[in-house]
Protein backbone atom coordinates (compact mmCIF):
# COMPACT_ATOMS: atom_id res chain seq x y z
CA UNK A 1 0.00 0.00 0.00
CA UNK A 2 1.33 3.54 -0.80
CA UNK A 3 2.13 5.93 1.87
CA UNK A 4 0.78 9.59 1.33
CA UNK A 5 3.56 12.09 1.78
CA UNK A 6 3.40 15.32 3.49
CA UNK A 7 3.21 18.53 2.20
CA UNK A 8 6.20 19.29 3.74
CA UNK A 9 8.07 16.21 2.88
CA UNK A 10 7.81 16.49 -0.25
CA UNK A 11 8.97 19.67 -0.37
CA UNK A 12 12.34 18.44 1.75
CA UNK A 13 12.87 15.32 -1.15
CA UNK A 14 12.68 18.38 -3.68
CA UNK A 15 14.87 20.52 -1.80
CA UNK A 16 17.03 17.75 -1.43
CA UNK A 17 17.31 17.23 -4.99
CA UNK A 18 18.10 20.61 -6.13
CA UNK A 19 20.97 20.63 -4.12
CA UNK A 20 22.54 17.57 -5.77
CA UNK A 21 22.04 14.99 -3.61
CA UNK A 22 21.27 11.44 -5.55
CA UNK A 23 18.09 9.07 -4.95
CA UNK A 24 19.87 6.90 -2.80
CA UNK A 25 21.09 9.84 -0.75
CA UNK A 26 18.02 11.40 -0.30
CA UNK A 27 16.06 7.91 0.58
CA UNK A 28 18.77 7.53 2.77
CA UNK A 29 18.58 10.83 5.10
CA UNK A 30 14.97 10.84 5.25
CA UNK A 31 14.07 7.01 5.64
CA UNK A 32 11.75 6.64 2.73
CA UNK A 33 12.62 3.82 0.31
CA UNK A 34 14.38 4.16 -3.12
CA UNK A 35 11.30 3.79 -5.20
CA UNK A 36 9.02 7.10 -3.32
CA UNK A 37 12.08 9.21 -3.76
CA UNK A 38 12.49 8.44 -7.34
CA UNK A 39 8.64 8.77 -8.13
CA UNK A 40 8.87 12.25 -6.12
CA UNK A 41 12.07 13.43 -8.02
CA UNK A 42 13.45 11.13 -11.46
CA UNK A 43 9.96 10.19 -12.44
CA UNK A 44 8.55 13.52 -12.87
CA UNK A 45 10.84 14.35 -15.11
CA UNK A 46 10.47 11.01 -17.41
CA UNK A 47 8.63 12.11 -21.05
CA UNK A 48 5.81 9.49 -21.98
CA UNK A 49 6.25 8.71 -24.75
CA UNK A 50 2.86 7.94 -25.71
CA UNK A 51 1.79 11.72 -25.08
CA UNK A 52 4.98 13.47 -25.01
CA UNK A 53 4.06 14.83 -21.52
CA UNK A 54 5.84 14.45 -18.46
CA UNK A 55 4.05 11.16 -16.30
CA UNK A 56 1.32 12.74 -14.33
CA UNK A 57 1.57 9.74 -11.78
CA UNK A 58 3.41 6.46 -10.49
CA UNK A 59 0.64 4.60 -11.77
CA UNK A 60 0.46 5.86 -15.49
CA UNK A 61 4.17 5.00 -15.33
CA UNK A 62 3.18 1.76 -13.99
CA UNK A 63 1.17 1.04 -16.76
CA UNK A 64 2.94 2.49 -19.51
CA UNK A 65 5.94 0.28 -18.74
CA UNK A 66 3.69 -2.78 -18.24
CA UNK A 67 2.27 -2.10 -21.50
CA UNK A 68 5.20 -2.99 -23.22
CA UNK A 69 5.19 -6.58 -21.96
CA UNK A 70 3.87 -9.21 -24.00
CA UNK A 71 1.56 -11.76 -22.83
CA UNK A 72 2.59 -14.99 -23.77
CA UNK A 73 -0.70 -16.08 -24.07
CA UNK A 74 -2.45 -13.36 -26.65
CA UNK A 75 0.64 -12.09 -27.94
CA UNK A 76 -0.54 -8.95 -27.37
CA UNK A 77 1.04 -5.96 -24.47
CA UNK A 78 -0.90 -6.20 -21.22
CA UNK A 79 -3.32 -3.39 -21.02
CA UNK A 80 -2.58 -2.50 -17.09
CA UNK A 81 -0.74 -3.33 -14.51
CA UNK A 82 -3.63 -4.96 -13.01
CA UNK A 83 -3.64 -7.46 -15.93
CA UNK A 84 0.04 -8.31 -15.71
CA UNK A 85 -0.01 -8.51 -11.99
CA UNK A 86 -3.13 -11.13 -12.62
CA UNK A 87 -1.26 -13.22 -14.99
CA UNK A 88 2.05 -13.47 -12.90
CA UNK A 89 -0.46 -14.31 -9.88
CA UNK A 90 -1.60 -17.70 -11.84
CA UNK A 91 1.75 -18.18 -13.28
CA UNK A 92 3.20 -18.55 -9.98
CA UNK A 93 0.16 -20.91 -8.62
CA UNK A 94 0.85 -23.29 -11.08
CA UNK A 95 4.60 -23.49 -9.91
CA UNK A 96 5.44 -27.06 -8.71
CA UNK A 97 7.76 -25.87 -5.91
CA UNK A 98 4.58 -23.15 -4.60
CA UNK A 99 1.71 -25.90 -4.93
CA UNK A 100 3.98 -28.23 -2.90
CA UNK A 101 4.95 -25.67 -0.21
CA UNK A 102 1.15 -24.37 0.04
CA UNK A 103 -0.14 -28.15 0.46
CA UNK A 104 2.85 -28.64 3.18
CA UNK A 105 1.63 -25.89 5.38
CA UNK A 106 -1.90 -27.50 4.87
CA UNK A 107 -1.10 -30.94 5.89
CA UNK A 108 1.35 -29.92 9.05
CA UNK A 109 -1.40 -27.51 10.50
CA UNK A 110 -3.73 -30.35 10.28
CA UNK A 111 -1.07 -32.48 11.80
CA UNK A 112 -0.61 -30.11 14.65
CA UNK A 113 -3.94 -29.51 15.35
CA UNK A 114 -3.49 -25.53 14.92
CA UNK A 115 -5.06 -22.70 12.40
CA UNK A 116 -3.38 -20.62 10.38
CA UNK A 117 -4.05 -17.67 12.52
CA UNK A 118 -1.83 -19.59 15.40
CA UNK A 119 0.57 -20.49 12.56
CA UNK A 120 1.04 -16.51 11.36
CA UNK A 121 1.32 -15.39 14.99
CA UNK A 122 4.05 -17.88 16.29
CA UNK A 123 6.22 -16.67 12.83
CA UNK A 124 4.93 -12.83 13.34
CA UNK A 125 3.14 -12.61 10.10
CA UNK A 126 -0.35 -12.02 8.82
CA UNK A 127 -2.54 -14.54 8.35
CA UNK A 128 -3.08 -13.59 4.91
CA UNK A 129 0.24 -14.05 4.24
CA UNK A 130 0.01 -17.95 5.49
CA UNK A 131 -3.03 -18.15 2.80
CA UNK A 132 -1.02 -16.27 -0.03
CA UNK A 133 1.12 -18.99 0.84
CA UNK A 134 -0.61 -22.35 0.79
CA UNK A 135 -2.41 -20.56 -2.39
CA UNK A 136 0.87 -20.37 -3.96
CA UNK A 137 0.60 -16.63 -5.18
CA UNK A 138 3.60 -15.63 -3.12
CA UNK A 139 6.61 -17.19 -1.15
CA UNK A 140 7.72 -16.07 2.20
CA UNK A 141 11.16 -14.43 2.64
CA UNK A 142 14.21 -16.59 3.50
CA UNK A 143 13.66 -15.14 7.60
CA UNK A 144 10.02 -16.13 7.19
CA UNK A 145 10.23 -19.23 5.44
CA UNK A 146 12.94 -20.63 7.99
CA UNK A 147 10.24 -19.26 11.30
CA UNK A 148 7.40 -21.19 9.39
CA UNK A 149 9.30 -24.48 9.34
CA UNK A 150 10.31 -23.90 12.78
CA UNK A 151 6.89 -23.50 14.21
CA UNK A 152 5.45 -26.28 11.86
CA UNK A 153 8.27 -28.82 13.59
CA UNK A 154 9.93 -29.82 10.40
CA UNK A 155 13.77 -30.17 11.78
CA UNK A 156 14.41 -31.84 8.22
CA UNK A 157 13.51 -30.13 5.02
CA UNK A 158 12.35 -31.94 2.20
CA UNK A 159 14.57 -32.17 -0.77
CA UNK A 160 11.89 -30.25 -2.44
CA UNK A 161 11.82 -26.98 -0.14
CA UNK A 162 15.50 -27.37 -0.10
CA UNK A 163 14.95 -26.44 -3.91
CA UNK A 164 12.13 -24.18 -3.08
CA UNK A 165 14.64 -22.12 -0.85
CA UNK A 166 17.11 -22.29 -3.20
CA UNK A 167 15.24 -21.59 -6.43
CA UNK A 168 13.48 -18.90 -5.07
CA UNK A 169 15.99 -17.03 -3.80
CA UNK A 170 17.68 -17.26 -6.93
CA UNK A 171 15.79 -15.08 -8.89
CA UNK A 172 15.73 -12.40 -6.82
Amino acid sequence: MSKILSERLRYRIESLYEKGLTTKEIATRIGLSYITVYRQTRLKKRINPETNKPFKSGTEYDNYITRQRINPETNEPFESKLEYNHYKEIERMSRRENKYFGSFITKRIKALGINQYILAAEVGITRQAINNYVKGRTLPTRKNFNKMLSALGVKNKPKILENLVLTQYLRL
